[in-house]
């Protein structure tokens, strides 16, 4: 019997997988990595729901509206004019979970669906029912399958107001949904033509929500008198009259197994998670994104696999968006935060408040997007090192315990990076260290402010 040659790690070995799927360095989770493997470890993380996860269910439990309904948040805040709350609470657990929570994955997952699913928070409605999108689209939906999610977003009643179509009716398509589902939730460009834009809007003329004065508010509903129950021809497909609500979940179906969208999303994926985008991993994924019916596992598994990181070269890097940076430095560092909504505004400061995005297509998952606004991220490190972050408190001390000062930059590259090579960064911070004639506090902080904005710091 011929024995099977092991797969080739990519230089970096687990470390680097362990860099793209989570938001950052923690013992925890990369010892767990290197005690399980690559696989063991990836499956792991796969099934977020077989391991527990204490601490990101206790950011849960800190903000109400989190376990609220819309009725219930549009009853205690929307009728007050006090919409800020529940989108506050939302951008801060985000944020927080992000940084906690075991299940990195998962919340990494969770953050590419609330930028593929854009929704601006900030839209009127939205307000009080992104939250719901939140946990019953990005975060239900965020390892299931394709047509799953994307059947989740188009019955979600934050996507329907966002996008206009709780008001299309067989009079009168609306046709902003029906273009996006299939530009920006599927296809993509150049794969539809202007018919089948029409025809989309057809299929989902009828589909809205429960308003605000219904005790189900936010309920997804279905109303038949509005819809369009002609017969339509979409993307090749003759869909016969009387259809009903069957139209919408056609177009989705179609939509979310169609070759372009399994080419398109494997991309973005490979783009999200490797940093760049290999013919040979997209093609791979794309076969068992058709072979699986879009499930979301089985193609992550393609994307994850150690050959798939082998085939990108090792200087490849990606730059960490802002929310990714601020979780990373939270997720390294014990910290309290008896009071930190005011995280929400910092991530505004850095051009990165979550859900906050004007357009439907996302933040941007590209470094041209980010790298002009260092000088927000220098200020974020800065005035949270020196607990001038209000409502959130770091140790600083306690980072470097009795350590001397000539190894301060070193203690602070491994606090915030883990185990690894030391990079030209750490000479230069030990350097500006040793200029200082006495240790003090404030240097301290300056020295975890200085590490934190370091180029080696700000990639992945």
């Amino acid at each position: 019997m011929t024995a099977v040659a092991p797969p080739r790690l990519p230089l970096g070995g687990i470390d680097r997988l362990l860099a793209r799927i989570s938001y950052g360095y923690d013992p925890w989770l990369r010892d767990r990595a290197h005690s399980l493997g690559w696989t063991a470890f990836l499956e792991e993380q796969l099934h977020p729901e077989s391991f527990p996860d204490p601490r990101g269910d206790a950011v849960v439990a800190r903000f109400p509206t989190l376990s609220m309904t819309p009725r219930q948040i549009w009853d205690a805040y929307g009728v007050n004019g006090q919409h800020q709350v529940p989108m506050v609470e939302l951008q801060t657990a985000t944020l927080l979970r992000a940084a906690l929570s075991r299940r990195q994955l998962h919340e990494r997952m969770v953050e590419f669906w609330g930028d593929h699913f854009s929704i601006d928070q900030s839209d009127s409605q939205a307000s009080i029912l992104k939250t719901q999108d939140d946990h019953d689209v990005c975060r239900a939906q965020s390892l299931s399958s394709f047509p799953l999610i994307l059947r989740a977003s188009a019955r979600s009643a934050a996507m329907l107001f966002s996008l206009g179509n709780y008001r299309s009716m067989a009079s009168s398509p609306n046709e902003n949904y029906g273009r996006e589902i299939l530009e920006l939730h599927s296809l993509g460009v150049g794969n539809y033509t202007e018919h089948d834009v029409r025809e989309a809007a057809r299929c989902l003329t009828g589909w809205g929500f429960l308003q605000f004065g219904d005790p189900n508010a936010g309920t997804f509903r279905f109303e038949p008198s509005l819809h369009d129950n002609g017969p339509k021809d979409l993307l090749g497909l003759a869909i016969p009259a009387g259809g009903g609500i069957l139209d919408g979940y056609k177009l989705v179906r179609l939509a979310a197994l169609h070759p372009a969208t399994a080419q398109r999303m494997s991309r973005k994926l490979c783009r999200w998670f490797l940093g760049a985008e290999p013919q040979p991993v997209v093609d791979a994924a794309s076969a068992e994104w058709a072979a699986t019916e879009g499930d979301l596992r089985s193609v992550l598994r393609i994307v994850l696999a150690p050959s798939s990181f082998a085939s990108v070269p090792e200087g490849v890097q990606k730059t960490k968006r802002p929310f990714h940076l601020a979780a990373g430095i939270l997720r390294a560092l014990p910290f309290q935060f008896p009071n930190p909504t005011q995280l929400a505004g910092e991530l505004a400061a850095m051009g990165h408040r979550p859900f906050h995005w004007p357009a439907p297509d996302g933040y941007p998952d590209a470094a041209s997007a980010w790298v002009g606004g260092l000088q927000g991220r220098w200020s974020f490190a800065s005035r949270l090192f020196a607990n001038q972050v209000s409502g959130v408190r770091i140790d600083v001390a306690a980072v470097f315990g009795t350590a001397p000062k000539s190894s301060w930059a070193r203690r602070a590259a491994y606090a915030l990076r883990g185990p690894g090579p030391l990079t030209t960064d750490v000479d230069a911070v030990q350097q500006y260290v040793d200029g200082f004639a006495s240790a003090s506090d404030a240097l301290r902080a300056e020295t975890l402010a200085l590490t934190a904005s370091a180029p080696s710091f700000q990639v992945y």
